[in-house]
């Protein structure tokens, strides 16, 4: 086995400088608005009016000299705990070691990773597993006891994961439809063509689910199964208007996308951390609590390091998720097309399983259930997590990882 540059090299988490000013703004919009909210003239939004009226009743008997000392206390106690918990992450001593698994096919940079000298039976069930662009596929096989891949395996299960590679050479001019012609398609008849005595079954994560519906409309007669896992399809689901209006800027994509020569990895960190500004002074003030030996801390290491090791998006690719998805909202509307054919959704008739997170703040539960409405008996499940920790938390195992065996058992 070898192990990954990780460790003292870390400079996340990305972009630094981002998080750093967004806390800084958030203790102080904190102190800024005090004054407001004492005379009443703090604007609260429709859904938390009820709690600000609460609020504001108890202010009233407070001091507000006080109040204002004990608000600095809190944020600077606040920034220190991020401040020294992002210190003790970049000096962790965690370094992901890469498990042994054999390249069993390869393509403009992509590649199948499957168990090396697996014992299972030559008509054991395939798992076909597709991770989005942008993200590293590792985090269904992110370390020993958090690794969907292997729990699968385990189960009887032949997994094989995609790593779609990153965008160099001919691939940084390719469209989202030569990704799907030239790489998914072809990885899919690969092993079709392989595993021919056994089901195959295709489980989509995130934008690789969404890019896996039109494989599984073309394809629905040779696989057995479709899993969309956290899968974006109404894409102005939960999307305010001044957020639609900046996705829908395609001038301004196409500059950054012509400067950089694709879609770079803090702009999209960048967009990740609009979801939810304060997550990283949540999460970094609670790791500085953590014992750094325990299994815990070298836990939430590995996902930070996964979540900082992100991958650039193709320069065509991400013009065309920007404007066609989440600007035109495409998909959701019947005019998201590939080769020229209509991804229709609706036409998929195989046994079909939508795995919505209950705490998904990077794809909201109603833009993953636009998917489950339109596919003909769409089976819904819910596990109990968010995002990633779906898929590599403490709760997988008895969650999402549960689910899909069992739905597999059963399919």
């Amino acid at each position: 086995m070898t192990k990954e540059a990780t460790g003292s090299n870390r400079l996340g988490p990305r972009p630094l400088g981002l998080h750093l000013g967004l806390a800084s703004m958030t203790v102080g919009s904190a102190a800024a608005a005090l004054p407001m909210a004492l005379g009443g003239a703090l604007p609260w939004l429709p859904e938390l009016e009820e709690e600000g009226a609460e609020l504001q009743k108890l202010l009233q008997n407070l001091d507000p000299a006080e109040l204002m000392l004990a608000i600095g206390r809190e944020g600077q106690q606040r920034l220190q705990g991020m401040m020294s918990g992002i210190q003790k992450y970049q000096r962790h001593p965690y370094k992901r070691i890469q498990p042994e698994r054999e390249t069993t096919w390869s393509r403009h940079g992509a590649c199948l990773l499957e168990m090396p000298s697996s014992s299972l039976s030559s008509s054991a069930p395939v798992m076909f597993l597709i991770p989005s662009l942008v993200n590293r596929s590792y985090i269904l096989d992110l370390k020993e006891d958090r690794s969907f891949f292997k729990a699968l395996h385990q189960n009887g299960i032949r997994p094989v994961l995609l790593d779609w590679g990153e965008p160099k050479g001919d691939v940084a001019d390719f469209t989202l439809d030569q990704y799907l012609q030239q790489i998914l398609y072809p990885a899919l008849e690969y092993l079709i063509s392989r595993y021919s005595k056994s089901r195959v079954h295709v489980l989509g994560y995130c934008m690789g689910g969404t890019i896996a519906v039109p494989l599984v409309d073309a394809y629905q007669k040779q696989i057995t199964s479709f899993i969309a896992v956290a899968t974006p399809w109404d894409f102005h689901a939960e999307l305010g208007a001044v957020a639609k209006m900046f996705f829908s800027a395609t001038g301004h994509w196409q500059q950054v996308c012509q400067t950089f020569g694709n879609l770079p990895v803090d702009m999209l960190q960048t967009l990740f951390t609009a979801l939810d500004p304060n997550l990283c002074m949540r999460k970094f003030k609670m790791f500085d609590q953590l014992v750094p030996e325990s299994s815990a801390a070298e836990d939430f290491v590995a996902l930070e390091d996964w979540l900082n090791d992100g991958v650039p998006l193709a320069r065509e690719v991400a013009l065309q998720c920007l404007g066609s998805w989440y600007g035109r909202n495409d998909p959701v509307r019947g005019e998201w097309s590939v080769a020229g054919k209509v991804v229709c959704p609706e036409n998929i008739t195989i046994p079909s399983m939508i795995a919505v997170p209950k705490s998904d703040k990077i794809v909201p539960p109603s833009s993953a259930l636009a998917l489950a409405n339109v596919i003909p008996d769409a089976t819904v499940v819910t596990p109990p997590s968010g995002h990633v920790g779906m898929m590599a938390g403490a709760r997988a195992p008895d969650g999402l990882w549960r689910d899909v065996i069992t739905w597999m058992e059963k399919n």
